[in-house]
Formats: structure tokens, sequence, C-alpha cells
């Protein structure tokens, strides 16, 4: 279906989902999602990315542009730290792949296989809140447009 992210203010965290087969058709939806939170977030934003039941299909090039845009976007928030959840062998290389480009960034990338484990390095103590909670600022699902 896409890319889902949802931000929650009150703990300055994004929730990004990902699922089924995500290719670089999607980004620029998700580059207008991702520009929508940061105009609205607080410094030290905290990213939740969980690609664990997504397939990503991006080449070197287009995963470096999605890089940069993440690094301009951060740029305006100071320190943003990021949790990439994956699985597979393949997965994990090409996340691997991607956070080697932020190096010399203000954006701090981690890791992870296990759901808990990103939470619990991001400092994160609450589970993802239900679409109908009220702290959730706003949500925007793969089908909807800024």
């Amino acid at each position: 279906m896409g890319i889902e992210v949802e931000y929650i203010a009150k703990s300055n965290v994004v929730y990004v989902t990902g699922s089924d087969f995500i290719d670089f058709k999607q980004f620029p939806a998700f580059r207008k999602k991702m520009t929508s939170v940061v105009a609205v977030a607080s410094p030290g934003l905290k990213i939740l990315s969980d690609y664990r039941s997504a397939h990503v299909d991006v080449n070197f090039s287009e995963m470096y542009q999605c890089a940069s845009v993440l690094k301009q976007l951060a740029s305006r928030l100071g320190r943003v730290k990021e949790a990439l959840i994956v699985t597979g062998k393949l997965g994990y290389g090409t996340a691997r792949m991607y956070s080697s480009m932020m190096t010399d960034s203000n954006v701090e990338i981690e890791l992870f296989r296990r759901y808990e484990d990103a939470k619990t390095w991001l400092e994160i103590t609450t589970d993802k809140p239900d679409y109908d909670d009220s702290n959730t600022t706003f949500i925007l699902r793969p089908s909807q447009s800024i």
C-alpha cells in the first residue's frame, strides 16, 4: 500500500510505516508528508521507521536523493534520530547503505530488526497510539495527499 506517516506532537515522534511494494515513484508524496511534519515538529525529532512489511525497490541514485532530502529537512530541526526497522539480509543491507549516506549530517540513524529495540534506542516509552488517539497531530495515509 505504500508509506504511512503519523506525527505525535506530544512526544515529538514520527511513526513511518511501510507496507507492500515501495518504489521511488512514491517518494514525492512521502517527501511532502515529511515536509509537513517538519513544519510543525520540535527540535530533537525522533523517527521510528518500520519497513518490516515492505519490499523497497530503489537504486543507489534514488536512495541518495531520499537521503539528501532528509538531511535538508532535518537541518531545520537540529539533531534528528531515526530508527529503521527492517528484516532480511537484503533489507538490512539496503538500510545500511542508506544510513551510510547520513554521515556528516545531523541525522543519527540506527538499524534494528526488532520494534522494541528501536523504541528503546529512541527512548520512546509508549506504543504507537491508535488512530483515534487524541494525541495524534495528523495521520497521512498512502492514499492521502497534502
